[in-house]
């Protein structure tokens, strides 16, 4: 039962769409029809600027980290300095229920976005060595790159690596069962996150996914239709456009960006 209760209500945490929520509220437009399309923290950032992304995106890993932190704690009456082994258990659970909250979340009709930010709070909270691998795979691919989807996939597979390399060979008989439960965990988010990319990677054979830029982008700069049916896909997330073609594809005057009080 308490399985049960713990996965749901994590699951409803990470089903929360920041993204979309904040976006509406700043920009006065749907994130789903502008950019890319996708509902998370990378098409935010260049639809609303990076700082307010990095928000979306702490918000985001905290709808992980939360869950996964506290539940345990409520349900059990274990602390995670008591490295119980039911309180590792139910963690999991609650780590795993959250991410797919957020990449099929039932307020938008099971499509949510694509698990990266959220996973991140959930590794932060269960296994910091493999945040920390993961967090550095991030930064050097992005440098090399500029490829966010690329630099999230590696991330998330250095996490799994990591979480995996911790089981076999650093502790093997510390807590055993928990930590395959953690590592199963991070190698079925690692194929979620990957498959959640496809679309990304075929931009990249093509030559047309779009690299993350250096400067902040402003809702004027930034804002265009999301692809249609019959209608050619955007280059990557966050392709140049204007709040003025939104604004005419929806068939109506173009919003004036709000700020927030």
């Amino acid at each position: 039962m308490e399985y049960a209760l713990a996965a749901g209500l994590s699951y409803l945490s990470g089903s929360v769409p920041w993204a979309l929520l904040i976006v509406r509220w700043v920009a006065g437009v749907d994130l789903r029809t502008v950019g890319s399309g996708n509902p998370g923290a990378t098409n935010a950032a260049r639809v609303v600027g990076k700082r307010w992304g990095a928000f979306i995106l702490l918000l985001d890993a905290l709808k992980g980290a939360v869950p996964a932190l506290i539940l345990p704690r409520l349900l059990t009456g274990e602390a995670l300095t008591d490295g119980g082994e039911a309180w590792r258990r139910l963690a999991v659970v609650c780590g795993a229920a959250a991410v797919l909250g957020h990449v099929f979340p039932v307020w938008l009709k099971f499509r949510g976005g694509k698990g990266v930010a959220t996973g991140l709070g959930v590794a932060a909270a269960l296994h910091w060595p493999g945040l920390l691998v993961g967090a550095a795979s991030f930064l050097l691919v992005v440098k090399t790159t500029r490829l966010v989807a690329l630099a999230s996939t590696v991330a998330a597979w250095a996490f799994a690596i990591t979480c995996g390399v911790d089981c076999l060979l650093v502790r093997p008989d510390h807590f055993a069962p928990a930590r395959w439960h953690l590592a199963g965990f991070a190698l079925l988010t690692a194929v979620l996150i990957t498959a959640r990319h496809a679309g990304n990677f075929a931009r990249m054979l093509r030559g047309e996914e779009n690299r993350w830029g250096g400067q902040d982008l402003k809702p004027a700069d930034s804002l265009k239709p999301a692809a249609t049916p019959g209608s050619a896909p955007p280059a990557g997330d966050g392709e140049a456009g204007t709040i003025e073609a939104a604004a005419a594809a929806e068939g109506h005057a173009p919003p004036a960006p709000r700020s927030p009080r």
